[in-house]
Order: structure tokens, then C-alpha cells, then sequence
């Protein structure tokens, strides 16, 4: 007499696999790609303000430095 019990074992989620969910990947791989250009942007920046001269970076301080006003604006009445 055979005393195993057999019994298949239950992997699926109760709300499906990823690939049946195509929105999931295509979120992913977006976020993914804003994490790159957010990793480049911040080398970048981080060596324009170590390493002035570099590659050129210098003109990408000024131009930085151009887009924020040197002295706030006074409103007067």
C-alpha cells in the first residue's frame, strides 16, 4: 500500500503573472530610464563643480548661473 500523498503545489498568484500585465514593464523600463538620465544629469553636475574646465563644463556653470538671479527681487510699494 502506498501511503505518499500526492498533491501539485498552487504557485500562480491570485492576481496573475507579470507578463500577463504588459503595464508593469513598460513602467519599469520608464522608470529605469529616468533613473539613467538622472544618473548622467548628476555626474555631470558633480564634475562641472569639481573639475571646473573640464570637458567644457564651465560654460554649463554659467549657464546654471544664469538661470538663477544673483540678488532676489525687491517689491516695493
Amino acid at each position: 500500500m502506498d501511503r505518499c500523498l500526492d498533491y501539485e503545489l498552487q504557485t500562480h498568484s491570485p492576481r496573475g503573472r507579470v507578463e500577463e500585465h504588459p503595464a508593469y514593464i513598460v513602467a519599469l523600463a520608464c522608470l529605469l530610464l529616468g533613473w539613467a538620465i538622472f544618473s548622467v544629469a548628476t555626474v555631470i553636475l558633480l564634475a562641472a563643480l569639481f573639475l571646473p574646465g573640464h570637458l567644457g563644463l564651465m560654460d554649463l556653470l554659467k549657464e546654471l548661473g544664469n538661470l538663477v538671479p544673483a540678488d532676489a527681487p525687491m517689491y516695493t510699494t
